[in-house]
């Protein structure tokens, strides 16, 4: 154990039995695998806030940007690392969420022939064991496929700039990396295409060609990115409480109604090496996330990205390189809690 660190105590999961389940099912109660704690939908600590004005100085809180304080100098001074390309560089553009009592929003464009697209990345005052991570996101028309998308995870140590490690396995006392992507199935989606967990952790599996790509989890139903709209995305990461329990957790919320929670016993669908789908019902039990091995291992992360590559739009049977890939983000909390859409405010 890592000197200075606590020790743990794993948390209580329900094991689903096939009795359980019956009987549970038959008393009108939810299966096994959903009882126990229930994660929120809808309004969650945003609705204290109305607008999103103030949120940042709960105590909930522990990183906020709304792209309101300043010029794009200014924003980039507030986090701790970014990549802004010369050839298309970020802009603040007067586009914001329904209910934001916001004006801006900022605005990332890649040109695949030029460069790779830009990033803002956000070492967090504090190291967590769990967190939730809302983020407003538009695609404008007309929209294009991505490589890798909004991350959130931890290194230990941690880092005031995004590490590497694509196609390798984390030993499970280095690094958990967490992306909230679209993916466009080889073009079978129209783009950006479907919400899709990218993930690196210590039990991933082994992909095709023998290394360790990120492995792709999916919710149990196909979940489409609009375009031209804005929507509300969130994250929540519960990392193991110990080394060897499985009770760790990942979850998402798309306009705060939660369509996919990764835990202990949940339904998936065969695992192969390019990860695994939740399943309604049926399948086999998921076996749940032992993300460290270590616990002074912790979240401390939020990274902004928006990384287009020549690679992903040929996978996706695109041949134009020089055509602008462009993505709005506002409204970005990070917190201790489930922080649900933003509440709007009420009229005089």
């Amino acid at each position: 154990m890592t000197p200075g660190v606590l020790p743990c105590r794993p948390r209580k999961v329900f094991v689903p039995i096939a009795f359980g389940v019956a009987v549970g099912l038959l008393a009108g109660r939810l299966p096994p695998w959903a009882q126990g704690e229930q994660l929120p939908e809808g309004p969650g600590l945003a609705a204290r806030y109305p607008g999103d004005a103030g949120i940042a100085n709960d105590p909930n809180v522990v990183f906020a940007e709304d792209f309101e304080a300043g010029g794009i100098g200014e924003i980039l001074a507030r986090w701790t690392d970014y990549r802004n390309p010369k050839e298309s560089p970020f802009q603040l553009v007067e586009d914001t969420p329904p209910g934001s009592k916001g004006k801006w929003a900022v605005l990332m464009t890649a040109i695949p022939s030029k460069n790779n697209g830009g990033h803002l990345y956000k070492k967090l005052p504090q190291e967590l064991d769990t967190v939730f991570a809302r983020f407003y996101v538009k695609f404008p028309e007309p929209a294009g496929y991505i490589h890798h998308f909004v991350t959130i995870g931890g290194y230990h140590p941690a880092t005031n700039w995004p590490q590497g490690g694509a196609g390798t396995r984390p030993r499970g006392d280095d690094r958990i990396t967490v992306g909230i992507e679209p993916f466009g199935f080889s073009g079978r989606y129209p783009p950006p295409g479907l919400w899709n967990f990218y993930v690196y952790w210590h039990e991933m599996k082994q992909s095709a060609d023998g290394r360790f790509w990120g492995n792709g989890l999916s919710p149990a139903e196909a979940q489409a990115v609009p375009v031209g709209r804005w929507q509300c995305v969130e994250v929540m990461i519960r990392l193991n409480s110990c080394p060897g329990a499985r009770d760790g957790e990942l979850a998402l919320w798309l306009d705060g109604k939660l369509v996919a929670h990764f835990r202990q016993g949940a339904p998936r669908g065969p695992w192969t090496g390019l990860g695994f789908r939740l399943l309604a019902e049926g399948g086999t039990p998921f076996e749940g996330f032992e993300w460290r091995t270590d616990p002074a291992l912790k979240i401390n992360f939020f990274w902004l990205l928006h990384y287009v590559t020549p690679e992903s739009l040929r996978r996706n049977k695109i041949a134009n390189l020089d055509a602008e890939n462009r993505v709005l983000f506002d409204q970005i909390v990070v917190a201790k809690r489930y922080v649900g859409p933003i509440e709007p405010p009420q009229r005089p």
